[in-house]
């Protein structure tokens, strides 16, 4: 769990601006292997996509601020795991079902 903590607060850090895309790429990087090593699928599942996300921005397909905006609602995501159903998970707008 604490390694989950670890790579969230690593995630946090970029999206405050407090590391660049290639410190956190490099990051988990040096990671990777303890990561899958802990047998978390969720954790793996989040490091695979910031690993993907980041690398858009070694090939230029997205800026730096795109991933921190894209991470920032990952996070908030997050945080709002327990919303009703009705909450689009996409872009946590309310879609109520048409009644």
């Amino acid at each position: 769990m604490q390694l989950a903590n670890d790579v969230n607060e690593q995630i946090r850090a970029f999206v405050r601006g407090q590391l660049v895309a290639r410190e956190l790429e490099g990051w988990l990087d040096a990671a990777a292997a303890e990561i899958h090593a802990e047998g978390d699928p969720n954790l793996r599942a989040r490091t695979d996509h910031v690993l993907s996300v980041l690398a858009e921005v070694d090939y230029g397909h997205r800026t730096s601020d795109d991933v921190r905006r894209l991470l920032a609602a990952m996070i908030v995501d997050d945080a709002t795991a327990d919303r009703p159903s009705w909450v689009s998970p996409e872009h946590g707008s309310r879609q109520r079902p048409a009644s």
